[in-house]
């Protein structure tokens, strides 16, 4: 499911800096290669808004991108 940003719940987690949630996300596969309205990945999400634990998480599970 997504929002009407084009987000899923691994976006919100990332924006609401909810690690826990991140985490179980990331264990259940979820996808990180879905990219928003604006052409961004969760990954970028967190760079742009300077969501630290959210990309230290994602980086954690390998995601770079």
């Amino acid at each position: 499911a997504r929002t009407a940003h084009g987000h899923t719940a691994l976006y919100d987690a990332i924006d609401r800096s909810h690690a826990t949630c991140e985490t179980i996300l990331l264990e259940q596969n979820a996808d990180t290669t879905i990219k928003d309205d604006t052409g961004r990945t969760p990954y970028q999400l967190a760079i742009a808004g300077r969501h630290v634990t959210g990309l230290q998480t994602l980086q954690k599970y390998g995601i770079t991108k």
